[in-house]
């Protein structure tokens, strides 16, 4: 799990509780498959080398970490889902009217995760901008509030809805503005592990079915519609 996205995994220091929707899936699925979640800290770079190796060395045997899916990261690791699909946007400082559009991230530096499609999407778009990433996605919300080293942040438009959360009356999401491939996240797990990834694939059709993810849904994304993000639940992966 990461421990720096609001919304979706955050970790309270001090307290040591953890929340944000890949919390509730998690513990959701803990309850239906009868385990004991055992977290293992990761940053957004980490989700596939945790998954890889021998049974010996693997660090998590299932990452749930806003995990989109891709061709390539197929090569390497198996995924059960998708349970969200999004595209990728942009967060500004509040009040900052200089992007509305694509064309307007010339010349602008934007910020976004190490080892993500976002930052993968952001190098190809043709707009020459000045693209910087970050371990840790909260790093690049520091930098954009110091209002100096960065103009936007970019990355899923669901991140970015939580990452606002964290200070609504400094950080806004621009609504209008998505460009790129469809993001659709998926649990990670070790290439070849068809039998689990099939069983948590039939968990996460009853998860959207039986309403459980719209219930986890408005309460980590007030305001938000769910509808555009659900999947369907008739189509998830085949585990192949």
């Amino acid at each position: 799990m990461t421990t720096d996205l609001p919304g979706w995994s955050a970790l309270t220091i001090g307290e040591n509780s953890r929340s944000g929707f890949d919390i509730d899936l998690v513990k959701w699925l803990a309850s239906r498959l009868d385990f004991t979640p055992n977290y293992v800290d990761l940053t957004l770079a980490q989700r596939e080398s945790a998954l890889r190796g021998g049974a010996d060395e693997r660090k998590a045997h299932l990452v749930a970490a806003v995990f989109s899916i891709t061709d390539e990261r197929r090569k390497r690791v198996m995924f059960a889902g998708p349970y969200m699909v999004t595209r990728q946007g942009f967060m500004v400082r509040k009040g900052d009217t200089r992007i509305n559009a694509m064309a307007d991230l010339k010349g602008k530096t934007v910020c976004t995760g190490a080892g993500t499609t976002s930052l993968k999407q952001l190098k190809d778009s043709g707009i020459k901008m000045n693209v910087t990433d970050e371990q840790g996605m909260n790093a690049c919300v520091a930098r954009l509030l110091e209002g100096k080293s960065v103009d936007a942040v970019s990355t899923d438009q669901l991140m970015l809805a939580g990452l606002a959360q964290t200070d609504p009356e400094r950080l806004e999401v621009l609504p209008d503005l998505t460009f790129g491939a469809q993001e659709r996240y998926g649990l990670g797990l070790p290439l070849g592990d068809v039998a689990d990834c099939e069983i948590v694939t039939k968990e996460l059709q009853d998860f959207i079915n039986q309403g459980y993810w719209s219930q986890f849904f408005r309460q980590r994304f007030p305001g938000l519609e769910p509808d555009p993000y659900q999947p369907d639940p008739f189509n998830l992966n085949a585990c192949e």
